[in-house]
Order: C-alpha cells, then structure tokens, then sequence
C-alpha cells in the first residue's frame, strides 16, 4: 500500500467502512464504520488502524481488510443480508 493511503486522517473517511476478515475464525467478518473509529480515538491514521486490526475471539491479524461505502457492500460477489 503506498505510504500517503497510510497517513491519510479517520476523520477524513467517515462515511466509508472497514471490513475485516479473520482468517482463523473461518472468515468471519465484522464490518467497522470510519465514524465509529474517530469518535473512539480522534486524530488516528488509516495505518494506525490497520496495524492494530486483531480479532476480538482468537487475537490473529486480519487476513483480508476492505474499505466499503457502507455495512451493507458485499465485495467478492457475496450478496447483502437478507439479500
């Protein structure tokens, strides 16, 4: 990832959302919004984040992050909830 998406500020991504993927917990995936991160812990960097992505059950890095307009986006052909 080149190093200026690094810095880039939460607080200029709020409307977009993470979505992590955990690849020990049989892909289980939990999608974070931007608006959320800012409110927790103002001023944080997109890579700030992403260093200290771990999953919440079995404490394993991330094996796929996505940045998606909203919860609801479903990458990789998979439809919607309840869709």
């Amino acid at each position: 990832m080149p190093r200026f998406l690094l810095d880039v500020r939460c607080a200029d991504l709020i409307g977009w959302w993470l979505r992590v993927e955990c690849p020990a917990c049989g892909g289980r995936s939990v999608e974070l919004p931007f608006r959320l991160i800012e409110g927790r812990t103002p001023g944080l960097r997109l890579g700030d984040v992403l260093r200290g992505l771990r999953c919440r059950q079995c404490g394993v890095r991330p094996g796929r992050v996505e940045m998606v307009a909203n919860a609801a986006d479903r990458a990789h052909g998979r439809p919607a909830p309840g869709g």
